[in-house]
C-alpha cells in the first residue's frame, strides 16, 4: 500500500501535501460479489511469488504474498541488494476489502514504520496515518475500497471467493499516484473487472478479465486467474507506482511455509539487503 515519494520508501507515491481530506464515493455495492461459501480459502502458510516489472519485463522486482491466515496477508516487495518494502493487511472478507494496513521500509538496515491505515467500522473508508505526521481519509462510497499501489494483493484472498467468476465485478480503487479530479490529494474512482472469457494462459485454463473503468482514464489492462481463483497475471498501462512506466505482475511459484519459516525468510532477506548482498 503506502504513500511516499521514493521507490525505496513505499508501494505508492502521493502527490502534494497530506492534509486530512475526504474523497468522493461511488454507488452500487459489490461486496456481495464475493462469498466464503463460493470457493476454497487459500491455505494459511501459502506463499505466492511473483515478478513485478514493466510490461516489457524491464525493472523487475521480487514480490511475495504470504497468507498468514485466510484474511491476513504479509506482502514483500524487494530488489536484491537494494530495497525492501513490507506491508501487512487484514481483510474483512464479508466487506471484501482491507480494514487494516501497516507498512514498513528497510532504511539503513533498520525496519521502520512508514504508515498505517484503518477502515471505518461499517463504511468502505480508510484513514491513513503517516509515521512522519499527517492523515488522509479515503472514501470508497458503496463499493469495497482497494489501493492500486498494493498491486492487487488485497484481491488475492478474494478472487477464489467470487460467486460468479464469469460475471466480473466492481471495486473502488484509490490511486495516490494521481490527484483527484476536483483537487483531492488522491484519485478514487470505480474499477471494473469485466469478464473476457475462459481462455488458455501459459498452457492452463484460466478466467480472464479486462481491468477498466473511470479509475483508469479510458485505459484497459488484463487480469488472469486460475479456474480456482489464484492470481496468475495482471498488467496495465497505468503503473501502480510512478517508479515504473507501466505495470505487470507475473506468478512464478508457490510454496508452503509455517510462521517460523516465513519469519526466518524475512530476517535472512533483511540481512542480505542490509549487507548489500
Amino acid at each position: 500500500m503506502p504513500f511516499s515519494q521514493a521507490r525505496s520508501r513505499a508501494f505508492l507515491s502521493l502527490p502534494g501535501a497530506l492534509a486530512l481530506g475526504l474523497l468522493p464515493g461511488l454507488a452500487q455495492a459489490q461486496a456481495s460479489a464475493f462469498s466464503r461459501q463460493a470457493g476454497t480459502s487459500v491455505v494459511a502458510g501459502t506463499v505466492w511469488h511473483y515478478e513485478k516489472s514493466n510490461r516489457d519485463g524491464s525493472d523487475a522486482w521480487h514480490f511475495a504474498i504470504y497468507f498468514a491466515s485466510p484474511s491476513r496477508l504479509e506482502v514483500l516487495k524487494w530488489l536484491p541488494g537494494e530495497d525492501l518494502v513490507e506491508v501487512h493487511a487484514d481483510l474483512d472478507l464479508a466487506r471484501a476489502m482491507p480494514v487494516h494496513m501497516q507498512q514498513w521500509n528497510l532504511v539503513k538496515g533498520e525496519r521502520r514504520p512508514t504508515l498505517s491505515a484503518d477502515a471505518a467500522p461499517k463504511a468502505p473508508r480508510l484513514k491513513v496515518h503517516f509515521a512522519k505526521g499527517g492523515t488522509v481519509e479515503l472514501d470508497g462510497g458503496a463499493l469495497p475500497l482497494h489501493v492500486w499501489g498494493f498491486d492487487l494483493a488485497s484481491l488475492a484472498p478474494l478472487l477464489p471467493m467470487l460467486r460468479h467468476p464469469q460475471q466480473g465485478f466492481k471495486l473502488s480503487m484509490v490511486d495516490p499516484n494521481r490527484p483527484g479530479r476536483h483537487g483531492e490529494p488522491a484519485l478514487v474512482a470505480e474499477a471494473r473487472f469485466e469478464y473476457l472469457g475462459r481462455r488458455e494462459w501459459q498452457g492452463r485454463p484460466s478466467h480472464q478479465y479486462r481491468i477498466a473503468g473511470p479509475a483508469f482514464d479510458g485505459k484497459a489492462g488484463l487480469l488472469v486467474t486460475s479456474l480456482q481463483g489464484q492470481l496468475l497475471h495482471a498488467e496495465h498501462p497505468i503503473p501502480t507506482s510512478t517508479d515504473w512506466k507501466d505495470w505487470r505482475l507475473s506468478f512464478t511459484r508457490s510454496e508452503q511455509l509455517n510462521g517460523n519459516q516465513w519469519e526466518q525468510f524475512k530476517l535472512e532477506l533483511q540481512r542480505q539487503l542490509a549487507a548489500g548482498d
